[in-house]
């Protein structure tokens, strides 16, 4: 990793629109979620941002590895502190938006959205939301993770992602820093998370599963039909051939006739 793109919390905040809470930047950790929720039971007030330069334990849904090597990703959690009745779906989607938007200003690149929290650029995934809710003695929070794949070729992910995996720039840009990409991962989740079901409208926009055949895999049950819609609890509508649809909260899900579920 080179010296002059390690991440840096003034270089962040010199990025930042306006100001915002604490930046809490480690070199390793297991999981930048599990250190932002240890902040947030502490009371780190939202807006609280943990990065790291590489973690031991990311994860994505389901428990699944998320693969965060040294210096090659923006991997970052930020605490939010939602009013009572927001749900956790929505923080899902509006975390996706916001990072499409994020990686669309700083590079340039066009980001489509695959449900539920996957940031495609090039039909490869660039990035993965993980929101986690949790209660502390200052109340409900949710914390949101962000990871982004910023330089990566195909050779440094392992074999068995490299059909689905991509990354924004396949070696380091000169324009473009991972402190400048963070400043607006930051900027964009905390406007979305203000009013995360005005998301929804952009989160429908940038899908890349509506009007598209698609097989739905749920507790070890296959579902196929065509993706038509995503209802305002940031819900999977599919239906199948013969008309009938089902609404899905959550599930693995690819567009049919394609490998490694992009």
């Amino acid at each position: 990793m080179e010296d002059g793109d390690r991440l840096s919390a003034q270089g962040i905040r010199s990025w930042l629109r306006t100001p915002r809470a604490a930046i809490h930047i480690y070199d390793t950790v297991g999981s930048t979620n599990d250190a932002a929720r240890a902040l947030a039971e502490k009371g780190a007030p939202h807006g609280t941002a943990v990065l790291a330069e590489a973690q031991t334990g990311g994860r994505g849904r389901f428990g699944r590895t998320f693969h965060s090597p040294a210096g090659r990703g923006v991997y970052m959690s930020l605490v939010l502190r939602p009013g009572p009745k927001t749900s956790l779906s929505l923080f899902t989607a509006a975390g996706a938006v916001a990072a499409a938007r994020a990686i669309e200003s700083v590079s340039g690149l066009h980001a489509q959205i695959k449900w539920v929290n996957d940031v495609l650029v090039d039909g490869k995934k660039v990035c993965g939301i993980l929101a986690e809710a949790a209660a502390g003695p200052d109340g409900p929070f949710v914390v949101l993770g962000v990871g982004i794949n910023f330089c990566a070729r195909a050779e440094d992910f392992p074999p068995e992602l490299r059909d689905r995996a991509g990354a924004l720039y396949g070696k380091r840009p000169q324009d473009v820093t991972r402190d400048r990409l963070a400043a607006a991962v930051i900027d964009h989740v905390l406007d979305a998370a203000a009013s995360p079901e005005d998301a929804l409208p952009e989160y429908r926009d940038r899908s890349a599963l509506l009007g598209k055949d698609v097989v739905l895999t749920l507790a070890g049950e296959t579902y196929c039909g065509r993706a038509v819609a995503i209802d305002d609890g940031g819900a999977l509508v599919v239906q199948d051939s013969r008309g009938n649809r089902r609404v899905f909260a959550a599930g693995d899900v690819r567009v049919r006739g394609r490998d490694g579920g992009r």
